[in-house]
């Protein structure tokens, strides 16, 4: 397989984009860290290669603060062929 890079820049033409993984932050304020599931927060219309801005509020100092995010894309192109029938 060889991967195919996109050039940054580009949207995705979604409304939301739900991604199955889990980001650790931390609050600016306090220090304490934050796990942030992005399979139940939507990034709203997202581009590939720009900073996108999530909201996280901080329960222990009563801070609400944003982190970002940045999506890359690859596409994985597979070698093998085969006739259709």
């Amino acid at each position: 397989m060889e991967d195919v890079m996109f050039k940054d820049g580009f949207e995705l033409n979604v409304k939301r984009l739900y991604l199955p993984t889990v980001i650790e932050v931390k609050c600016p304020k306090c220090g304490i860290s934050h796990k942030e599931d992005l399979e139940r927060y939507a990034i709203s219309f997202p581009w590939v290669g720009e900073k996108t801005s999530i909201g996280c509020y901080c329960n222990d100092c009563e801070t609400e603060f944003l982190f970002d995010v940045v999506i890359r894309l690859s596409l994985g192109v597979d070698k093998s062929t085969r006739a259709v029938e």
